[in-house]
């Protein structure tokens, strides 16, 4: 059976991507490193759309998580297809940042899916891994400067990747405004696309051929 990865499946576009891709009969790996809860509901959703999955928890941009995670992956199946969209949104201005959440950033936003795309990449012959990134990282703007720094980084590592990984195609998608409980923490009152939106572009791109390239959610 083939086996999709995605990172930051408990909540918001992971979750609703981890649900579509059991809709299409992928044994689904939800990866979270909190708030279990929220993930076990999920799989639950897929369970009773007569879907498979298991849970991995843990913090992806530690080397060792990355390589378990894919490690685990092998085992229910071929793994082909892998969507990092675990991130983290902090939206100040770098002098208003603490180090950690620098750091969080950084780590989450970058670091973790580099990591995963290593570690998928030694195992994977075929299929796709799509990169989660955002507008604001493809047009940045004042105020949140890290966050974008991280968001441009990884589409920008799409692109280079995607020369590298030789049958595996590797793809960017980045949504606007998306209605989760990371951007109505600040932003409650802005408009935004249900998450389910996104996940209907994730599988756009999963199922187009396309490679290296970064897309906005219509």
């Amino acid at each position: 059976m083939e086996v999709a990865i995605v990172t930051g499946g408990s909540r918001g576009i992971g979750a609703a991507t981890a649900v579509e891709l059991a809709h299409r009969d992928k044994k689904v790996l939800i990866s979270f490193r909190e708030r279990r809860r929220h993930a076990e509901e999920v799989l639950q959703r897929i369970r009773d759309l007569g879907g498979e999955g298991d849970l991995f928890i843990g913090d992806i941009s530690k080397p060792e998580v990355a390589r378990g995670l894919v490690e685990r992956a092998t085992t229910l199946g071929e793994l082909t297809v892998v969507v990092n969209c675990a991130g983290v949104y902090h939206p100040r201005s770098l002098p208003s940042l603490s180090p950690s959440l620098i750091e969080d950033m950084v780590a989450t936003n970058l670091l973790g899916p580099l990591l995963v795309m290593h570690e998928a990449l030694q195992v994977m012959r075929r299929g796709v891994i799509v990169n989660i990134s955002s507008v604001v990282g493809l047009s940045p703007s004042p105020g949140m400067s890290v966050y974008s720094v991280t968001k441009n980084a990884l589409a920008l590592a799409t692109k280079l990747v995607a020369e590298e990984a030789g049958d595996v195609r590797i793809v960017c998608v980045a949504p606007g405004p998306t209605d989760t409980e990371m951007l109505r923490r600040y932003h409650p009152y802005m408009p935004a696309d249900p998450p389910e939106k996104v996940a209907e572009r994730i599988m756009w791109v999963i199922d187009n051929g396309v490679s290296g390239k970064c897309y906005t959610v219509p």
